[in-house]
């Protein structure tokens, strides 16, 4: 900057000044100094300004002025000054810039954001050299070293950084045998990076086709290959490669072929027949003395079951006969002979055998007999012949159970004295077991009467028996309506009687138990009352009607009522005289159906038990 002392002047215009002169504008400065005494801000001496005008009356405009700018030196001339060349003024000078951010004026490429060159300069003034060059290089990582970089790792730098190379072409950057050119090998790896695996590799095995699958390959077709290919070996043995079953080892079988591949055809077959001797010309072979061959050969037989090769009439399946030889080869002399006989177990020594277990030998075996009759093996006593007990079992084998014995016990037990009959015609007068109810019972049978089989269904006798009223009690419902008295008497027979004034019925019903066509016999010994004014009537009842035994029917009925009436039979018309209240007989009756119950009624007019009826005896029996 050019500086311009104004005081020398100053001084020696003060040193000539004759006289004061006028100081127009007032500013301290007359017009003999003052070059324009119309502007106070214009005088020697005063500050400069950027306003066109010599403010300090020096002859020139503008200079060193106090509101100038500072302007940098651009020697390069890119845009961007140096901080330490700078000059003040009011235009911009020729060579110089508003800013001193150039690092290095003297190259025009370098100045502040100027793209970074690899070129060891700061080029953008940030202090820090060739970082981001825009001509910089793309390197790549190579970390097995194998000279070949991995794209996927890169770094950008002018200069080579370690461990990295400046290719992308490795395709696995963890394994230095693999890269571009690098020999292929049988270890799944695509070693030279082509994008193949395995192909040409330097340690391939040869493998030989196995057309047949049988695990042997054939020495005229071979690849070579990591792996065995579909339908390859890795041997070349196969004698023929067509036939699965020809092979080295291969079973020998008879097909006139060299199955194992060693130059003979059928040797040791394994499927080979094995032939017996037939010594005996029977078809069936020695099974002691044998040969193996695919063929059948002369005087051998594909069987050995022959148990005596040298007697054609011994063989399987031979008629056995008593001969004491095993002729059927079953291991057994004599079994199942067509000529044995036939033997039946006699478990209980009776002399009869049981049909159920024979036994065909030649000799009678022990505890065996030569019949098969017995129906029970396991009694002695139960055999054709025996005597027929009761004993509920067919103790004479004829197929019928103590028939014969029907109702001598509990284990026969008959129905009726009818059935025991049936079963045994001869049977006498007695007591017999029937099966009545609530269980096997001893009753009374009738085996002479009109033909026998009668069955005393009830049995009551105050005279020969000595039965009282209790015992009567137990055979019959009685049924009583203001009857005063019914009593036993010391004499023998039960009485009843009225003894309060009223008209009085009874009825005794005694139910028959045992099964019965209708035929009844009523041994009755009974004495009624007067008839005037009472009766006995006795009827048995089949379920349907009742039918009179004996009875009497001058009853006046205009002495009952409808209740006490309803105790006798509904038509007891049995035309009686007066004088026939007292009975002492059998009597018999036939129903239409099984009497079910023989009843007793009685009817008493008032006498204060003067009068009575009595019941001496009274037995049923029925058929």
């Amino acid at each position: 900057m050019r500086a311009v002392s104004i005081v020398p002047t100053l001084l020696a215009l003060l040193i000539a000044a004759p006289a004061l002169a006028a100081d127009v504008d007032m500013d301290g400065y007359d017009d003999t100094i003052d070059c324009d005494d119309a502007n106070a801000t214009i005088y020697p001496g005063a500050p400069e300004f950027c306003d066109g005008l010599d403010n300090d009356c020096d002859g020139y405009d503008d200079e060193d002025v106090v509101d100038g700018a500072t302007w940098y030196a651009d020697a390069d001339g890119d845009g961007y000054g140096d901080f330490a060349t700078t000059t003040t003024a009011c235009d911009q000078p020729s060579g110089y810039t508003d800013n001193g951010v150039d690092c290095n004026d003297a190259n025009a490429a370098i100045y502040p954001g100027a793209p970074e060159t690899c070129d060891g300069l700061d080029s953008d003034c940030d202090a820090t050299i060739d970082e981001g060059a825009v001509d910089a290089s793309t390197w790549y990582l190579d970390a097995d070293g194998d000279a070949f970089g991995d794209p996927a790792d890169t770094a950008t730098s002018c200069d080579q950084p370690i461990g990295y190379i400046d290719n992308d072409w490795d395709c696995d950057d963890a394994d230095f045998t693999v890269y571009p050119g690098a020999s292929e090998t049988c270890d799944g790896l695509d070693n030279d990076c082509d994008e193949t695996i395995d192909e040409g590799a330097i340690d391939a095995t040869t493998w030989y086709a196995d057309a047949d699958g049988d695990a042997f390959g054939d020495a005229d077709a071979s690849v070579a290959a990591c792996n065995p290919p579909m339908g390859y070996i890795d041997n070349a043995i196969d004698c023929n490669d067509d036939d699965a079953a020809t092979y080295p080892g291969a079973p020998e079988t008879c097909d006139g072929l060299d199955n194992d591949c060693d130059g003979y055809d059928d040797e040791d077959a394994v499927d080979a027949t094995t032939w017996y001797l037939d010594a005996d010309g029977d078809t069936y072979g020695d099974p002691a003395t044998t040969t193996a061959a695919c063929d059948q050969p002369l005087g051998y037989i594909d069987n050995g079951i022959d148990c005596d090769d040298n007697d054609n009439f011994i063989y399987p399946g031979a008629s056995e006969i008593c001969d004491g030889l095993d002729n059927d080869c079953d291991g057994y002399d004599d079994n199942d002979a067509v000529d044995a006989s036939t033997w039946f177990v006699d478990a209980d020594g009776d002399a009869y055998g049981d049909g159920g277990a024979p036994v065909v030998s030649c000799d009678q075996p022990a505890g065996t007999i030569d019949n098969d009759e017995d129906c029970d093996d396991a009694d002695s006593t139960v055999h054709p012949g025996a005597a027929e007990v009761c004993d509920d079992d067919d103790d004479d084998c004829d197929g019928f159970v103590d028939e014969g014995v029907l109702g001598t016990g509990d284990d026969c037990a008959a129905e009726s004295c009818v059935e025991i009959l049936a079963d045994n015609p001869g049977a006498a007068t007695g007591d017999y077991t029937l099966d009545v109810g609530d269980g096997p019972t001893l009753m009374a049978c009738d085996m002479d009467t009109d033909g026998g089989g009668w069955t005393r269904a009830i049995a009551w006798d105050a005279e020969s028996r000595s039965d009282d009223l209790g015992t009567l009690e137990a055979l019959v419902t009685a049924d009583f309506d203001n009857m005063g008295v019914v009593a036993h008497d010391t004499a023998g027979f039960v009485y009843w009687c009225d003894d309060d004034f009223s008209n009085d019925a009874l009825s005794w019903t005694a139910p028959v138990d045992v099964p019965n066509d209708g035929e009844v016999r009523v041994d009755l010994h009974a004495q009624g009352v007067s008839m005037e004014g009472s009766g006995i009537f006795v009827t048995v009842d089949d379920g349907t009607t009742e039918y009179d035994v004996a009875c009497s029917d001058d009853v006046k009925r205009s002495r009952y009522n409808a209740n006490e009436l309803a105790w006798i039979p509904t038509d007891f018309s049995c035309a009686s005289s007066a004088t026939d209240y007292a009975w002492d007989d059998v009597y018999e009756v036939t129903a239409a159906d099984d009497v079910l119950a023989v009843r007793i009624a009685s009817l008493m007019r008032d006498e204060q038990c003067k009068d009575e009826g009595r019941l001496y005896r009274l037995d049923v029996w029925v058929r």
